[in-house]
């Protein structure tokens, strides 16, 4: 409420009633700033002339129960013009006089007019050039458009393709990872300190689904080789049949000797856990805690021996509770003496 007094902007409730409208008809006459109408409409003309019939029309069927039930915007909308004198105006030019002897010439013109003006303009190029320029990864079937410059000037707000797409999504933006994205660094704070609840998100699975139907091709890499893959994801992920540049591998982690010896199994149902290391020491992840560790099975003639079951141990060589090797004799078997 008070960062939504500072921008001065119309009160929470009636910019969330426009915004709902702009998202249900956007680039319809009933949409307050229908980029339709050119730049300079959806930029700032709208708010120089009279709202269309359809806005006022439409704007009506649009619910807002749920923000009119708030008690502090319903203090915010009753006290409006009062609270942006004080925290839009008076606080930004008073602030830095009293605080660090600013000059109230300074103050005025800077941190009050100049400010306002600035936060105006970079909001407004969200319904403006994010709406002309830029790519549309997600639904090349609608104006919206994913805009960096204007992600960068509006702190996060310029993945707007996306954001028209997946509009229930808090992050309004693919990754969250906070690339040109302060807003969702900061929701991401509100939650952790409880001011933030019931965060809602969009799974990757219904992203990768609508870029390949409706998306313009500009999507980057999907999968392994994406660079906003993050490390605990590669940590995490389950590598199966991975290729060692040596005929044996070694489970190690917890169930390995100085001498690296072949590990023994002592129980039907023992595993090697929590990690795996071929002997080029290249970790692999084990899932949960019955995960099995599987670098790659080597014969005695290099063959690989692919693993089967998810129960199936991979080994150099399989052992039994009285140690006694057992051989693998084809480049198919498994290794399970009782394991």
């Amino acid at each position: 409420m008070v960062f939504n007094t500072l921008a001065f902007q119309n009160h929470v409730i009636e910019w969330a009633r426009d915004h709902r409208v702009h998202h249900k008809f956007s680039e319809t006459d009933a949409d307050p700033h229908n980029a339709t109408r050119g730049f300079f409409f959806s930029h700032v003309g709208w708010l120089l002339v009279r709202k269309h019939p359809d806005v006022k029309e439409k704007g009506k069927g649009v619910d807002v129960s749920d923000l009119e039930s708030d008690p502090v915007l319903a203090f915010q909308k009753r006290y409006y013009l009062l609270l942006i004198f004080i925290v839009c105006f008076l606080a930004p030019t008073a602030l830095p006089v009293y605080l660090w002897g600013e000059s109230w010439y300074n103050a005025w013109y800077v941190a009050a007019l100049f400010r306002y003006t600035f936060t105006l303009n970079m909001t407004w190029l969200v319904n403006s050039a994010a709406h002309m320029w830029g790519s549309q990864p997600y639904d090349k079937n609608i104006n919206p458009a994913e805009n960096l410059c204007v992600a960068i000037g509006a702190i996060g707000e310029g993945w707007h393709n996306y954001h028209h797409v997946f509009p229930w999504d808090y992050k309004a933006a693919e990754l969250g990872n906070y690339k040109a994205n302060f807003t969702t660094a900061f929701i991401d704070l509100c939650s952790r300190i409880g001011w933030a609840y019931e965060l809602k998100t969009v799974p990757m699975s219904m992203v990768r689904t609508r870029v390949e139907r409706t998306g313009d091709g500009t999507h980057e890499v999907w999968g392994w080789g994406d660079k906003d893959l993050t490390q605990e994801d590669r940590d995490l992920a389950l590598i199966v049949n991975k290729k060692s540049h040596y005929s044996r591998a070694v489970c190690r982690p917890q169930c390995w000797s100085e001498q690296e010896e072949p590990l023994v199994c002592r129980s039907s149902r023992a595993v090697c856990r929590p990690q795996c290391w071929s002997e080029q020491e290249e970790p692999l992840v084990c899932r949960s805690s019955r995960a099995v560790c599987r670098p790659q099975c080597w014969s005695e003639q290099e063959e690989p021996l692919v693993c089967r079951s998810s129960r199936a141990v991979c080994r150099p060589q399989c052992w039994s509770e009285q140690e006694e090797p057992l051989v693998c004799r084809s480049s198919r078997a498994v290794c399970r003496p009782q394991c």
